[in-house]
């Protein structure tokens, strides 16, 4: 994607619906936790516009600049604390700038965030936009300089310093059905006949915009309690089958598990009610998206809820939803 100076081009970055989140052990080398989780991607989706400025810059070769701006002001207060200008820093701080012309080295992005993924809601949202940002950055120096920046795998690791999230995204390029394992940087792809599974299902995704559950102390509460996962590897073995195979999710739900939800209910024990709800307007599987704190219900398309009737229960100003199919 060769982009002229002053011309802009417009990325989407979905969220990410974790169908199942095992937390299995404590990691002695880094203190992380060893997870399993099975990740599809779902359709709600911020969108990033990149613009290369004209302005050339002359504080050497290593040199990148990000002008960036957000629809949620909060974003912009500290710009360099958002994953977005960090993933531009780190791309430029660490691609091989032997492959780049010199023209190429000072330059200035000029970078439009359009949030529509709730923050601290377990959707991944500054993830997505992390690796949108990787992905675009790789794509436009491989079609302007014909040269490769980063294979995948390189990208994935670079991103994996940015959040354990990151890979995911990079590796879901076209709809998937992902597995997650390690901290969540080690990413495997499931056969495209895993998608089948999704097929004809609704997401309706509830986010009240009062709670905010941070991951640190959701990871930090399942180590005080030690309350790993005693889930056997034939159960996630045969949860991986049912996918493969594109067994129909209706028929997968005692997989369906979120091991976050008995340490966030006690965090936040409004959000438990919540999918209490989502199953009584006909969902045939709710539960806690990722740590928290938005929610999930899934339905067979032609059985959610209409708009009018999630207006009435989560009025939009107190409550984040959006109604939307799998990415596929």
């Amino acid at each position: 994607m060769p982009l002229p100076a002053n011309k802009t081009v417009t990325v989407a970055s979905p969220a990410k619906l974790n169908l199942s989140l095992r937390l299995l052990a404590p990691r002695p080398q880094d203190g992380f936790t060893e997870l399993h989780s099975i990740v599809a991607l779902i359709d709600w989706q911020d969108t990033l516009s990149f613009t290369r400025s004209e302005a050339v810059l002359s504080t050497g070769e290593n040199s990148h600049e990000v002008a960036f701006t957000c629809s949620v002001p909060s974003l912009t207060a500290n710009p360099e604390d958002n994953l977005v200008v960090k993933a531009v820093r780190l791309f430029y701080q660490q691609v091989p700038f032997s492959v780049l012309p010199s023209s190429c080295r000072p330059t200035q992005w000029v970078v439009a965030l359009q949030k529509n993924i709730p923050s601290q809601a377990g959707l991944g949202g500054g993830s997505s936009n992390a690796a949108s940002t990787l992905r675009f950055l790789r794509d436009w120096h491989q079609a302007k300089d014909a040269v490769t920046c980063y294979t995948l795998p390189a990208l994935q690791q670079l991103g994996s310093q940015l959040g354990s999230d990151i890979p995911l995204f990079l590796a879901a390029e076209t709809p998937a059905v992902v597995c997650m394992t390690g901290r969540g940087e080690r990413v495997t792809t499931l056969p495209p006949l895993a998608l089948n599974s999704l097929a004809g299902i609704v997401c309706v995704v509830v986010k009240p915009k009062a709670i905010s559950v941070s991951t640190p102390l959701a990871f930090q509460a399942l180590h005080r309690q030690q309350a790993y996962s005693q889930v056997s590897e034939m159960a996630q073995l045969a949860w991986l089958e049912g996918l493969m195979a594109g067994v129909p999710l209706q028929k997968l739900t005692p997989y369906l598990v979120n091991e976050f939800e008995p340490l966030v209910w006690h965090l936040e024990p409004a959000l438990q009610p919540l999918t209490e709800k989502l199953k009584s307007l006909g969902a045939f599987h709710a539960l806690l998206c990722g740590s928290g704190s938005a929610v999930v219900g899934l339905f067979e398309i032609g059985k959610e809820p209409h708009h009018e009737v999630l207006n009435a229960l989560f009025p939009k100003a107190d409550f984040d939803w959006m109604s939307v199919p799998f990415l596929s």
